[in-house]
C-alpha cells in the first residue's frame, strides 16, 4: 500500500477536517460571487436593451473551479442574436464584455473568501 501514514491518526483527521472546511469556505465564496456576477450581467444585458426574459435567463455558474456564463438551450439562438446582432438589431457584446471583468471577479472572490475564512479561525 502506498501513501504517507501519520503516526497520529487524530492529527490526520483534524487536518482533513480543516482542509474540508477551507475547501467548503472557498466553494461558498465562489457561489456567492457567481450570484453577484449574475446580477451584474443581467443588469448589463437590460441596460443594453435585452428583453427582461432574455436577461433573466443568463447566469454565472461556478463549475469545476471555473466561472462560466450559462445560457439555457431553449434561448440559445435568441441570446446569440442579442449578443452578436442580426438583421433586426445591432450587437451588444454583453457577455463578451463581461468576460473581460476577470480582475473584478478575482477581487470579489477574494473579499468573499476572507469573509468565509473569518468564521473558521
Amino acid at each position: 500500500m502506498s501513501g504517507i501514514r501519520s503516526r497520529n491518526p487524530k492529527l490526520t483527521q483534524a487536518k482533513m477536517r480543516e482542509t474540508n472546511e477551507y475547501y467548503n469556505a472557498y466553494i461558498r465564496a465562489a457561489r456567492r460571487v457567481a450570484r453577484q456576477m449574475t446580477r451584474e450581467l443581467r443588469k448589463d444585458a437590460l441596460d443594453a436593451g435585452w428583453s427582461p426574459s432574455l436577461a433573466g435567463a443568463i447566469k454565472i455558474l461556478f463549475i469545476t473551479g471555473e466561472f462560466r456564463v450559462h445560457v439555457p438551450d431553449e434561448l440559445e439562438n435568441e441570446i446569440f442574436d442579442a449578443e452578436y446582432g442580426n438583421e433586426n438589431g445591432s450587437p451588444s457584446a454583453v457577455i463578451r464584455k463581461f468576460a473581460n471583468k476577470v480582475d473584478d471577479l478575482a477581487n470579489m472572490l477574494d473579499e468573499n473568501l476572507k469573509k468565509e475564512l473569518k468564521g473558521l479561525k
